[in-house]
C-alpha cells in the first residue's frame, strides 16, 4: 500500500494532469479507489476523459469488474 501512495504522489503524469485539473476545475482533483477505477490507467484515462471533455463528473465513475471484461471484448455482446 505504501507503494501505491507514493506511485500515485511521484508519478510525473499524474502531476501534470493534478496540475490541468486544478487550472481548470473548482472540484477536488479525484482520489484513486480500487472500487472506483479498473488500475492505475484506467484512473488515469477517466481524467483526461473529464480534462478533455471539461466536465470533472466524468472522472467519478463506479467500474465493476464485468464492465472490464465489456470494454476488453471479453464477452461478445451480440446475443446468439
Amino acid at each position: 500500500m505504501k507503494e501505491l501512495l507514493e506511485y500515485l504522489q511521484k508519478d510525473e503524469e499524474l502531476l501534470e494532469l493534478k496540475k490541468e485539473w486544478e487550472q481548470k476545475f473548482s472540484e477536488c482533483f479525484p482520489g484513486y479507489n480500487y472500487d472506483e477505477f479498473n488500475g492505475i490507467k484506467d484512473y488515469k484515462k477517466q481524467i483526461k476523459k473529464a480534462l478533455d471533455a471539461n466536465n470533472p463528473r466524468l472522472a467519478f465513475r463506479k467500474v465493476t469488474k464485468l464492465d472490464a471484461l465489456f470494454e476488453k471484448g471479453f464477452f461478445d455482446k451480440r446475443r446468439k
